[in-house]
């Protein structure tokens, strides 16, 4: 049973099955500010209990660190993750960075990136900030082989790509394979440069499943889904 219409509900259709309740239809925005949009996420989530099912929920990695915890969606997200463990007897929690795959939703990362540039538009780049990027398609081999042998079971895992990329270094990226110089403005960044928190079980199971996070991942991962025929 898959909860969502977005990118992740969409990929997440060739694994479901019985026994699982996939919850993948949070707010999106982490810019969300309507108190409204994260009552309607807590009231979809109470209409699933009581169940026997498992549940399997998508929250953001960036809850780990407390200076994010300022925004009002960590702090949802938190509280969402909280709901989950309380009111659920089988349950996993997956906490994923930036997500790329195919989506429409213009509030993404990588999708801004590129609309940005294909638009002609100013870029505002942050020095020093950077992001950790993941393929979706990897996240759903990671939860299907997880869901199959039992793993993870009343856990809470980071699902992370093992290095965090510059935004600049992202940026140049999309210039080339878009072939479109960016419009780039420069900040100061007040942003402190996070951790990548990933056990061993998870960087065992990336090997197991062939999940090759070389030199050339980023590169390869926004060429898959922004190349231009």
């Amino acid at each position: 049973m898959i909860i969502g219409r977005g990118m992740i509900a969409n990929e997440l259709t060739e694994i479901d099955q019985d026994g699982v309740i996939f919850f993948c239809s949070g707010v999106s925005n982490s810019n969300e500010q309507n108190t409204q949009e994260f009552d309607r996420e807590k009231k979809m989530l109470l209409s699933l209990t009581p169940t026997n099912k498992k549940l399997i929920y998508f929250s953001s990695y960036f809850v780990n660190f407390e200076n994010y915890s300022k925004k009002q969606y960590y702090r949802h997200k938190i509280e969402i993750e909280q709901m989950v463990q309380s009111l659920f007897k089988k349950f996993t929690i997956y906490r994923l960075p930036q997500a790329v795959g195919k989506s429409y939703n213009p509030n993404t990362l990588t999708n801004f990136i590129a609309n940005t540039l294909i638009d002609n538009e100013f870029l505002p780049i942050y020095k020093g900030a950077k992001r950790n990027l993941i393929d979706i398609e990897d996240v759903i081999k990671v939860v299907n082989y997880a869901n199959k042998y039992h793993l993870f079971y009343n856990k809470t895992i980071n699902l992370i790509a093992p290095t965090n990329y510059d935004i600049d270094e992202i940026v140049t990226i999309f210039e080339s394979i878009l072939d479109i110089q960016s419009r780039k403005q420069y900040f100061v960044s007040n942003e402190v440069e996070f951790d990548v928190l990933l056990t061993n079980e998870v960087k065992e199971l990336y090997a197991k499943l062939q999940i090759n996070f070389d030199e050339f991942y980023l590169e390869k991962l926004i060429n898959k889904y922004y190349k231009r025929n």
